[in-house]
């Protein structure tokens, strides 16, 4: 996927876009091998996980202007 910058943004995570972000790590989840997590998450997993549970830092996604999830990084103290 080409895009340039202007047609997307960088904000902080929000519990709407769990849904998204499921659909973007399941499929890296599916193709194996590049991240620690084995089992594809839900969105309740993703929202405790790496959205608004206690142990998270910060969490960012990239979206298009349609509100598509393109990519996420979160933080967490370990």
């Amino acid at each position: 996927m080409k895009t340039s910058a202007a047609s997307w943004v960088i904000r902080p995570a929000l519990d709407a876009y769990a849904d998204g972000m499921c659909a973007v790590l399941n499929d890296i989840i599916c193709i194996g091998g590049t991240t620690a997590i084995t089992s594809e998450l839900s969105p309740d997993e993703m929202r405790e996980w790496l959205i608004l549970g206690d142990t998270v830092v910060s969490c960012f996604v990239a979206v298009d202007m349609d509100e598509m999830i393109l990519g996420f990084q979160c933080r967490s103290p370990d």
